[in-house]
């Protein structure tokens, strides 16, 4: 597990938090939260889109880092490692050894049809966070944690 740590790290740290690119910018600028009506509007899509978790994770990017783009792309890569893991864990929860668990999350990882985008591409972040929490909540079903699984599903 170790091993394909490092090696997901060789291949996105390099890469991760090069610049704001199109939506970015306004995911960032709009989810910006000085005052609790600031923190209230997250909830009134105020990118266009309903994704409060999106917003509140991009305000929280925004109290922490300003707007250094590295700052935001390691929060994505830490977003796609922890999928990583929690896709490992759904897959333990359905049985399946801890070798074949691991190569499911792997497989996820290292899939280069979208992970990439998802984890480069700041905006990605909408992608990353639904499959955390839609894993998450599987996990939570899997495991007859009905209560947990319906929160993380309506947070999905």
């Amino acid at each position: 597990m170790l091993i394909l740590a490092a090696l997901f790290a060789a291949i996105y740290a390099p890469d991760v938090g090069h610049g704001f690119i199109k939506d970015d910018f306004i995911w960032i600028a709009k989810s910006r939260v000085e005052s609790l009506s600031d923190m209230v509007s997250l909830f009134r899509a105020p990118t266009g889109f309903f994704r409060p978790v999106v917003s509140l994770s991009f305000a929280a990017n925004s109290t922490v880092c300003g707007l250094a783009p590295r700052c935001y792309g390691v929060t994505n890569l830490a977003l796609t490692a922890a999928c990583a893991v929690a896709i490992v864990r759904l897959a333990a929860a359905l049985g399946l050894g801890r070798g074949a668990a691991t190569a499911a999350g792997a497989l996820w990882a290292f899939n280069i049809h979208g992970i990439d985008m998802a984890t480069l591409w700041i905006s990605g972040r909408t992608s990353l966070l639904l499959t955390l929490l839609a894993t998450i909540a599987a996990t939570a079903f899997v495991r007859e944690r009905y209560r947990l699984a319906a929160i993380v599903t309506i947070a999905a």
